[in-house]
């Protein structure tokens, strides 16, 4: 009589739950896992496209520009008539901000050689990316 009848038992039915909820959890976990991948590559290229944009707009100019235009005082690296200053954590063009993610902004002059150095501000746990350079100037 028992065993005409159709149908799954409450084991059956809480073993089948138990599974799904385990798979369930690994999916949900390896979403997870991937979205604060996500977020931490997009930071980091965050991080070296504000330092090579900064980079490459100071190469520019200092490479249009003769040694006797191009001073440093301090944190101040003045080229022509543009005026780049460095306050943590932006650099600024003539007051202006061209990025808010530098953490390191040093250039030093020697007679005609200009040395530069740009690192983004380490944030959420990742690495400072960083650029350095040395220029030789024109007479």
């Amino acid at each position: 009589m028992w065993k005409e009848q159709k149908g799954i038992t409450l084991v059956e039915l809480l073993a089948v739950l138990s599974l799904m909820s385990i798979i369930i959890m690994l999916v949900g976990s390896a979403m997870m896992f991937g979205q604060k991948q996500y977020k931490n590559q997009t930071e980091i290229i965050e991080q070296q496209d504000q330092v090579r944009y900064v980079m490459a707009t100071l190469t520019k100019e200092i490479r249009s520009h003769n040694s006797s235009q191009i001073s440093v005082s301090g944190n101040v690296l003045n080229i022509g008539s543009d005026s780049y200053e460095f306050s943590a954590p932006q650099v600024l063009k003539n007051g202006t901000p061209m990025s808010d993610r530098i953490g390191v902004f040093e250039v030093e002059k020697n007679d005609l050689e200009l040395d530069i150095t740009i690192a983004s501000s380490a944030v959420g746990g990742n690495e400072q990316q960083r650029l350095s350079t040395i220029l030789y100037l024109r007479k």
